[in-house]
């Protein structure tokens, strides 16, 4: 069974957290299982420590390891940087002016993420400053 998983950064000491651990089922029947962190108004709170919601990110388990969206990779064959985002396909690398389907992270060397290694993508930093609705 496909499992998903979200985590955040803690507001007191900037530490990762992951928040909620389940199967893939729930997020199809219920939609995007983030949204219930970054939405104040919500009751259903199971981390004990107050998270950054702009930090909030689902994961996805791929060749057995949990990646996120915001996480930052440098792909080996096209020798550039990219992002780990999810889009009304599900989740995608995002590279300056493209976007493509993850298959493998064959070529794929995880690097930090768009909130402690902004340098990194400026590009994509710039890019979410600016309104695009498919930044993290």
């Amino acid at each position: 069974m496909r499992e998903e998983s979200v985590r955040g950064k803690r507001k007191d000491n900037g530490k990762w957290v992951e928040l909620l651990h389940m199967p893939h089922s729930y997020s199809v029947r219920y939609g995007r299982i983030s949204s219930i962190f970054k939405n104040d108004d919500v009751l259903f709170k199971p981390c004990k420590h107050p998270v950054d919601s702009d930090t909030v990110g689902e994961g996805v388990k791929i060749d057995g390891n949990w990646y996120y969206e915001g996480d930052i990779f440098w792909d080996r064959h096209n020798e550039e940087f990219c992002v780990l985002a999810l889009d009304e396909t599900g989740f995608v690398f995002e590279y300056d002016g493209e976007i493509i389907g993850i298959e493998t992270m064959g070529d794929m060397e995880l690097c930090g993420n768009v909130w402690d290694n902004p340098e990194l993508v400026r590009w994509y930093n710039a890019q979410t400053k600016d309104g695009d609705e498919n930044g993290i």
